[in-house]
């Protein structure tokens, strides 16, 4: 079961919420570039409102290589120590061979004969380098995707 339906409120329940006792929270979109990414979390879970089974990792900005497209005012060093979350739907079978080339890819070398939740589980950890690149969404080009891509050769070397 999903981690979000445990945490559901009701109607009433939000109502009654005294804003006062609430932090703020803003999501960030990481800028273009290139970083140092370590996993926080990978776990496999249903998320959005068909609650489509995912892969989802939770990395953590270590380092920073060169941002793009930086707002006045910002710094590379400001977005170290930032979360990102990249998913990665599972709707057939494919979807299982993308997510193993992601980890591969982050120069993480596979044991022989492992199950998908434990591959996910061993990720946990692993630091490796990767690029953030923008894609709009479909639907609304007004809405901003930041997603990890990672150079395939880091794979190889791992293997």
């Amino acid at each position: 079961m999903s981690d979000t339906k445990a945490a559901q409120f009701s109607l009433a329940d939000l109502a009654g919420i005294n804003v006062d006792d609430v932090q703020e929270f803003r999501y960030t979109t990481l800028p273009k570039g290139a970083y140092t990414f370590q996993c926080e979390d990978a776990k496999l879970d249903e998320i959005g409102g068909e609650e489509v089974p995912a892969a989802i990792f939770e990395v953590k900005v270590m380092e920073v290589h060169g941002l793009t497209g930086l707002n006045p005012g910002e710094t590379e060093e400001e977005f170290v120590g930032q979360t990102h979350r990249e998913v990665f739907f599972l709707r057939e079978a494919k979807d299982v061979g993308r997510v193993k080339a992601f980890v591969i890819d982050a120069g993480f070398a596979l044991p022989e004969k492992i199950a998908f939740a434990d591959m996910l589980a061993v990720f946990k950890g692993h630091v490796f380098p990767g690029r953030i690149k923008h894609r709009a969404d479909k639907n609304d080009k007004s809405i901003v995707y930041a997603n990890i891509t990672l150079d395939k050769s880091a794979g190889q070397k791992a293997a």
